[in-house]
């Protein structure tokens, strides 16, 4: 299950996660981000969502494949969560037990997504 957005939208995501306190940074030349609390100095590496994107070139849409919640080693065996696989307005909850750092980034895409109709993942 993946999440899909307008090419359009998915350039100017960066600038309103950064309005809202959060940063959205990539490595270059590779198709998976960070997004993380930038007054969170452990952010980028205890506390983030690693996003695997690529784009569909058939309908010039951003489809986010992975969405990873990680706040310290929560996000390992068992406890994986992709949020690509989930309905937006349950992120949170689905996050339940994790930093506040991580539950703030969360919630700050899952708004943004609602605002934009992504409500529910596509298969």
């Amino acid at each position: 299950m993946t999440y899909r957005m307008k090419i359009s939208h998915w350039m100017g995501l960066s600038d309103r996660l950064d309005k809202l306190g959060i940063a959205y940074e990539f490595k270059p030349l590779r198709n998976d981000g960070f997004m993380y609390e930038k007054k969170n100095k452990d952010g980028i590496s205890k506390f983030h969502i690693h996003s695997i994107e690529e784009l569909d070139q058939t309908t010039d849409e951003m489809t986010f494949t992975h969405l990873l919640p990680k706040s310290s080693n929560f996000r390992d065996g068992l406890d994986a969560i992709n949020l690509a696989s989930i309905d937006a307005a349950d992120w949170h909850t689905s996050c339940s037990g994790m930093d506040s750092s991580t539950l703030k980034t969360v919630s700050t895409l899952s708004e943004i997504f609602i605002s934009l109709g992504l409500i529910r993942p596509t298969e």
